[in-house]
């Protein structure tokens, strides 16, 4: 019996082959190396709250609305700003906000899923040369 021969990613298709958990592992992979990138040259410097926001909501998906203290934890941002932020995001339709919780709306999970599948493309591909 062979083994699988597993494709040359240059060959993959991000937009077909990704499942949702491989997804949410891209969205968990950006939220670590954001807070690494927080930690070494201050969060003034890295800070995007709607991306920390968007990514953990996308990652909170499966479980239903997150509560806004929760996200607050999550993200490192401010009560106040969470609110700021939620509410330009459901502006945009990202986001909606069921109670003191929030979770993307069907744009928003499109959207987010979207640009996840754009950072791994741009990540199977040679930009060095």
């Amino acid at each position: 019996m062979q083994k699988p021969v597993k494709p040359e990613p240059s060959a993959w298709n991000a937009d077909s082959v990704l499942a949702r958990d491989d997804l949410v592992t891209a969205a968990r992979r950006i939220i670590a190396a954001r807070r690494a990138l927080q930690q070494a040259l201050s969060a003034d410097l890295t800070h995007e709250p709607t991306l920390d926001i968007l990514l953990a909501l996308f990652v909170a998906h499966d479980t239903g609305p997150v509560g806004f203290r929760t996200l607050a934890a999550a993200t490192a941002i401010t009560l106040p700003g969470i609110e700021r932020w939620l509410r330009a995001l459901e502006a945009e339709d990202l986001i909606f906000r069921p109670g003191s919780a929030a979770a993307l709306t069907n744009t928003g999970h499109a959207r987010v899923t979207a640009a996840l599948r754009g950072v791994i493309r741009s990540q199977m591909t040679e930009h060095w040369s």
